[in-house]
C-alpha cells in the first residue's frame, strides 16, 4: 500500500502537480519493544477493570459512565505517546525535470543495409526511431541527443549524414558523457546501437556503465543490426618488425585470410624498394587461412622493408589489408647477452645452450660457485655440461672460454661495463649479483640506456627487494606448488615478440611449476602469455615499459622440457627456441643501445592510424654532448619534401626524446635523424593507415548490450514501439526516484499538549467532586 502511493506522489509530482496534493499519513513508530507495550497496556486494562469495579456504587450513576470514560482516555494517552504517532508529509521535488537522453551511434558500422528493407541502412533506421522517441517524450522530461562514433556530441539527428559516419565505436565515452552527475530529478539513457565497441577492450565499456548506475542513470540499449556476411581478403603478420644478422637467412611470413568468398585463386607479391623479389600462387576455399613464407638474406646491415601483398578480390569490404611491410633490421655486430644465474638448474642450461645456437646472439653467463667464486663463461664455452666443472685450486690455469672471478665486479660492477650488454637475464637466486649498488645501475642501464631486464624464473630473488620490485611488471605472493601449461594471451601475438604458424603453438606444451602466485603491478605491464587455469590463470610471459627500456618477467620452472620433447611431438620441436630467441630479439629490435651505438631512433608502432598520434623515440647515450634538441627529417614514400621535427625531451628521462609526427595521411613514412654518426641506429619506419575495424566487424554486439544494461540497471528494450519505449523509460523513472517526506510527531504542536493537560484536570476535577475515587 505504501508503495502505490510512492508511485502515485512521484507520478503527480512529474507532472507538476505537487501544489494540489495535500496527501500525509499516519504512522506508528513505537519508543519502547512491543512486548513491553502490550504489557504496560495488559497492566493499565487491568487497573482500569479495576477501578471500574470498585467505583461500582461509590460514583453517582449519572456521572459514573463520564468518569470511566475520561479515565480511560487519559490513562491510555501516555500508551499512545509510547506508540510515537508521525505525520508524514511529501516534500515538493527539486527544481527542474526528469533527462532522458537518447545516445545514437554514428559509426561507420551502421551504414549497412540489414533491417527490415533492404534499402535501408542501421543509421538510417537509428535515425528514424530516435526522432520518434524524441517526439514521444511529453514537455515535463527534458530530452537531449547525443550522437558518438570515437567522441561523443549532442547535436540535432537530422544534421548527421551517411558521410560523416566515424570510424570508430567508442561506447564508453559516449555513456560516460550521457550519465550526468547532478540530476535530482532522475534521467535514463536510450542506447540505439549496433553494440559495436573498437576503442580498447570491451571492459571499458561495462566500467562506464557501472560508472552510470552509479549516478542514476540506468542505459536502456536498443539494437537494430542483424548478421551480415563480409567479403574480404586480408593479409596479417604477427612478426612485421625483424632483426637479422648479415648473411643469416631470414623467413618472412604471412597468412592470407579469405572470409566469405568461393574458392578462387589469388597471387602474392614480395617486393622491396627495387622491386618484385618472388610470388607465389594459392587457391584459396571458402572462409580459408593459408600461410605464405618467403626466405631472404641480407648481405649489409641497415633498415630494409619489405611489402608483401595479394591481389584483390571483387566485391571484398576493403582492399586497405590486402598489404602489409615487414621491417628486417639487419646487424653485423650479435646482441650482446648476460645471463646472471645464482644456482645452476636444467633451465639454465639449457637456455645457454640454446641462446649460444644463435649466431646473431654474443652470449656470457655467470656463474655462481660459492660466495666467493663466480665462473665466467664467453660464447666460446658457454654451453653447460651438468658433469664437468672446473677445478677447484685457485691457481689452477684458466680455460680460454671460462674463468674463475673472486666476484662479480669485473662483469656487472660499473655502467659502462654494463653498455656492453643490450639485454641481461636473471635466473634463480641471483641475490648475490643484487646488491644497492648494482641495483641502481641496472635501473639507470634500462631506463637510460634502453636496456631489457629479463627474470627468466620467476622472482630473482627469495625476498624480492623494494628496488628492484619497482622495476618489474609483476608482484609475488606465497603460495601452494603448482603445475600449469601456458598458452598465449588474447591479441598478444600482434606484440611480434613470437612468430608462430599456429594459433597458439605453447598449446600441448609440457607443463611449468611454481610456487609462488604472481600478478601484474599497475601500470603498463602487458601479459604476453597466460596459464591455461580460466579464471585462476596467472600472467607467465609479462613485459612494461621501464623509461628507455623494458622489463620482463617469465614465470615457472620447468621450460626445458620444451627443448626435449619425444618423438610424438616433433613438430613442435622449435618452440622453446622460438620463444626465447624472438623474445630477445623482439626486445632488441624495439629498444637497447648496442655497443659503438650513441643514438637509437625507433619508431613506438610500425603501423599508425590516421586518427593516432604518430611518435618515435631517440635515445640518446647519457656520456654524448647535446648542444641543441635532435632533429628528425620525415618524409613520406611519393612526397617530393619532407618535414623537419624537433624532438622534446621525453618527461624527466635523460637521455629519452620523442618526436611527435602528429595525425598523419595513409602512406609509408622514413624518418632520419639529421647530425647522426655511421654507428648510429638513425633511421626508422612505419606506415599509416585509415581505421578498418568498423568495415570489419559487422556483427552486432547483442551480449555487450546486455551487459551495459545489467550492470547499468536498465534492460534490453527488444520492441521498436516509440511510445512503449518512452513509457517504460518514464516509469522506470519514477521507480528509481525516492520519496521526500517529512516526518513530524503527531503530539509535537502545542494544542496537543494542552488538551493533554486540559483532559488530566478535568479529570482530576471530577474525581476530586466525588471524593477521589
Amino acid at each position: 500500500m505504501m508503495l502505490g502511493v510512492n508511485h502515485t506522489i512521484d507520478a503527480l509530482a512529474s507532472m507538476g502537480a505537487m501544489s494540489f496534493l495535500p496527501l500525509a499519513w499516519l504512522d506508528w513508530q513505537p519508543r519502547v519493544p512491543l512486548p513491553l507495550w502490550l504489557a504496560l497496556a495488559a497492566v493499565f486494562t487491568a487497573v482500569w477493570i479495576g477501578y471500574v469495579i470498585r467505583s461500582r456504587g461509590v460514583i453517582p450513576t449519572t456521572r459514573r459512565p463520564r468518569v470511566l470514560a475520561m479515565m480511560l482516555v487519559a490513562g491510555s494517552i501516555p500508551l499512545i505517546l509510547l506508540l510515537n504517532p508521525t505525520w508524514i508529509e511529501p516534500l515538493p521535488p527539486p527544481e527542474g525535470r526528469p533527462l532522458i537522453t537518447v545516445l545514437l551511434d554514428t559509426s561507420a558500422s551502421m551504414d549497412v543495409a540489414d533491417v527490415e528493407r533492404n534499402a535501408e541502412t542501421r543509421f538510417d533506421r537509428a535515425r528514424s526511431l530516435a526522432d520518434q522517441i524524441a517526439e514521444s517524450i511529453d514537455e515535463t522530461y527534458e530530452k537531449r541527443l547525443v550522437t558518438f562514433d570515437a567522441q561523443a556530441r549532442g547535436v540535432d539527428s537530422q544534421s548527421v549524414t551517411p558521410d560523416e559516419l566515424g570510424k570508430r565505436s567508442d561506447l564508453a565515452a559516449a555513456i560516460v558523457m550521457a550519465a550526468q552527475t547532478d540530476r535530482p530529478r532522475g534521467q535514463a539513457v536510450v542506447l540505439i546501437s549496433d553494440g559495436i565497441h573498437n576503442v580498447g577492450p570491451s571492459r571499458r565499456a561495462v566500467a562506464a556503465a557501472q560508472a552510470a548506475r552509479s549516478r542514476g542513470a540506468p542505459v536502456f540499449p536498443i539494437s537494430i543490426a542483424k548478421e551480415v556476411v563480409i567479403k574480404n581478403l586480408s593479409l596479417e603478420s604477427n612478426a612485421s618488425n625483424r632483426l637479422a644478422f648479415v648473411q643469416q637467412p631470414v623467413r618472412l611470413s604471412a597468412k592470407v585470410v579469405s572470409r566469405g568468398f568461393d574458392p578462387a585463386p589469388v597471387e602474392v607479391l614480395l617486393s622491396k624498394d627495387d622491386g618484385e623479389i618472388e610470388s607465389q600462387k594459392l587457391i584459396l576455399n571458402r572462409d580459408d587461412t593459408q600461410e605464405v613464407s618467403f626466405t631472404v638474406t641480407p648481405d649489409t646491415p641497415g633498415l630494409y622493408r619489405y611489402s608483401v601483398s595479394v591481389g584483390g578480390l571483387p566485391g571484398e569490404a576493403t582492399a586497405d589489408d590486402n598489404r602489409l611491410s615487414v621491417l628486417l633490421r639487419v646487424i653485423d655486430a650479435p646482441i650482446g647477452v648476460l645471463l646472471l644465474e645464482g644456482k645452476p638448474y636444467w633451465d639454465s642450461k639449457f637456455l645457454v645452450r640454446n641462446l649460444s645456437a644463435d649466431p646473431s646472439i654474443r652470449l656470457e653467463s655467470l656463474v655462481m660457485l660459492r660466495q666467493d667464486r663466480f665462473m665466467h663463461r664467453t660464447q666460446s664455452e658457454s654451453a653447460v655440461d651438468a658433469k664437468t666443472e672446473p677445478g677447484t685450486e685457485d691457481n689452477e690455469p684458466q680455460n680460454p672460454g671460462w674463468q674463475i672471478l673472486p666476484s662479480p665486479e669485473s662483469v656487472i660492477g660499473s655502467t659502462d661495463a654494463l653498455q656492453r650488454y643490450q639485454v641481461i637475464v636473471l635466473g634463480r637466486d641471483a641475490e648475490a649479483y643484487l646488491d644497492e649498488d648494482t641495483l641502481s645501475r641496472l635501473r639507470n642501464w634500462v631506463a637510460t640506456q634502453g636496456g631489457s631486464l629479463v627474470c627468466a624464473r620467476g622472482t630473482p630473488q627469495s625476498t624480492l627487494s623494494e628496488k628492484l620490485g619497482r622495476m618489474l611488471p609483476v608482484k609475488w605472493t606465497h603460495g601452494t606448488e603448482r603445475r600449469f601449461r601456458a598458452q598465449i594471451a588474447e591479441d598478444s601475438l600482434s606484440e611480434g615478440w613470437l612468430s608462430a604458424d599456429e594459433a597458439d603453438p605453447l598449446a600441448g606444451m609440457p607443463s611449468l611449476a611454481t610456487a609462488a602466485s604472481p600478478e601484474t603491478r599497475g601500470g603498463l605491464p602487458r601479459v604476453l602469455a597466460t596459464s591455461d587455469d580460466g579464471e585462476d590463470s596467472i600472467p607467465i610471459v609479462t613485459y612494461q615499459p621501464y623509461g628507455a627500456g623494458r622489463t620482463v618477467v617469465v614465470e615457472g620452472a620447468g621450460m626445458w622440457r620444451w627443448a626435449l620433447l619425444p618423438p610424438e611431438f616433433a613438430a613442435a620441436e622449435q618452440t622453446y627456441s622460438s620463444v626465447w630467441n624472438g623474445l630477445l630479439q623482439w626486445l632488441v629490435s624495439r629498444v637497447a643501445l648496442s655497443p659503438g651505438q650513441n643514438r637509437v631512433l625507433q619508431s613506438e608502432q610500425l603501423r599508425f592510424n590516421t586518427d593516432e598520434s604518430a611518435i618515435a623515440t631517440l635515445l640518446v647515450r647519457d656520456s654524448v654532448a647535446q648542444s641543441e634538441m635532435p632533429r628528425v627529417e620525415l618524409s613520406r614514400e611519393g612526397d617530393d619534401q619532407g618535414t623537419t621535427i624537433v624532438c622534446e625531451p621525453a618527461g624527466d628521462q635523460p637521455g629519452v626524446y620523442q618526436a611527435r609526427f602528429g595525425e598523419l595521411r595513409p602512406g609509408s613514412y622514413r624518418a632520419e635523424l639529421l647530425g647522426a654518426d655511421k654507428n648510429d641506429r638513425s633511421v626508422t619506419a612505419f606506415e599509416v593507415r585509415e581505421p578498418i575495424t568498423e568495415r570489419l566487424e559487422l556483427s552486432p554486439r547483442n551480449d555487450l548490450l546486455a551487459a551495459i544494461a545489467k550492470q547499468s540497471g536498465g534492460q534490453v528494450l527488444e520492441t521498436a514501439d516509440a511510445a512503449l519505449i518512452t513509457q517504460t523509460i518514464q516509469q522506470q523513472i519514477i521507480d528509481s526516484l525516492p520519496v521526500e517526506t517529512r516526518r513530524t510527531p503527531a503530539w509535537d504542536r502545542w494544542w496537543v499538549l494542552l488538551g493533554v493537560l486540559g483532559l488530566w484536570t478535568a479529570v482530576w476535577t471530577v474525581r476530586r467532586q466525588n471524593g477521589l475515587v
